[in-house]
């Protein structure tokens, strides 16, 4: 049976996203919406697709089984909460929100409305960490570190926090869900955040190097870096390390690999695409009514959610915070 998939957001994101649907065959993307009429129009074409500038007329109109929110993060609350009236799955972009009371509003959207939400941390679903979570068997994680390196955001809202929450919300979010996965709920961070190299320019309302530290409750110690004062097209500008006994996993540039006294193992990344993998997983959950077939749920996404915004509120205040302690504010 073919799923009718409607999409809010056709921007840079959105087009990856849709060009993974076309690899899925019972998928059938029937209308998108942007509120650039020209950019709807280009990401429509491929599927003969109606475009719409209002998703609460698109919604209406043509009450997909599914739909994509593919917009700034600080507009998925009231999206997300309308989607789920109208009984459509969800699909959601990381990070899910920027603020405890929008991932509250989400979830209680979600959960009145009795829809599956499948969030977009599409690594889970990828070949590598598929192989990473094979050889971390019966393994002990000791060290994560975390770097994130690159230029001024390409994307308008990302240049002010307000609107994208800054670097570790936004990009880093995506390598501390997996060191969630691999290692274990984090019991707490400590951060500071600074503005270096764009401290004199007005137009950018962010942080641009950020620093953090955090301990796993298993006892093993993790790092993270990032920043948006150096360039884009930097070598090696992005990755994770996973340190164990005698063993070094380094996610970068789109490869694995697995270093041990015995040499190195390149495990590179196998077709489909994590991308493809995810939209067909979610679609499959949609179509036989089975969540555990989503490998980021919302309420899983709401904790890496709650991590990231455990750095932001301790270079905030000055002081170690606990994950749990905004968790138990959004699942209160």
């Amino acid at each position: 049976m073919k799923l009718r998939v409607a999409g809010i957001g056709a921007g840079r994101r959105a087009q990856a996203h849709y060009r993974a649907l076309q690899a899925v065959e019972n998928a059938e993307v029937i209308a998108i919406c942007d509120v650039d009429a020209e950019r709807a129009q280009q990401a429509a074409a491929p599927f003969a697709a109606a475009t719409y500038a209002d998703y609460r007329d698109m919604l209406d109109t043509e009450q997909p089984d599914a739909v994509y929110i593919i917009t700034p993060p600080n507009m998925h609350a009231e999206q997300v909460e309308y989607a789920a009236t109208q009984k459509a799955a969800i699909f959601v972009e990381k990070p899910v929100a920027l603020s405890v009371l929008d991932a509250r509003r989400i979830r209680m959207a979600v959960e009145q409305g009795g829809v599956l939400c499948c969030v977009g941390y599409q690594h889970r679903y990828g070949s590598l960490v598929a192989r990473a979570r094979e050889l971390m068997a019966g393994r002990e994680l000791g060290l994560a570190r975390i770097w994130w390196y690159q230029g001024v955001p390409k994307v308008p809202w990302n240049l002010d926090s307000s609107q994208g929450g800054g670097q570790i919300v936004e990009q880093a979010t995506h390598l501390l869900d997996l060191c969630r996965l691999l290692g274990g709920e984090v019991d707490n961070v400590f951060a500071e955040f600074g503005r270096s190299a764009w401290k004199d320019d007005k137009s950018f309302q962010n942080w641009d190097v950020y620093s953090g530290v955090f301990a796993f409750k298993t006892g093993a110690v993790g790092s993270v870096a990032t920043t948006y004062a150096l360039f884009f097209g930097l070598p090696l500008s992005s990755g994770l390390d996973i340190v164990s006994e005698e063993m070094l996993l380094r996610f970068s540039q789109g490869e694995l690999q697995q270093i041990t006294p015995h040499g190195t193992e390149v495990h590179a990344a196998a077709d489909p695409s994590a991308e493809v993998r995810m939209a067909q997983a979610f679609l499959a959950a949609v179509d036989e009514d089975d969540p555990s077939l989503v490998q980021s749920s919302l309420d899983d996404a709401l904790k890496t959610l709650a991590l990231t915004l455990a750095f932001n509120r301790s270079t905030a205040e000055s002081r170690p915070v606990s994950p749990e302690e905004i968790e138990a504010e959004i699942f209160a």
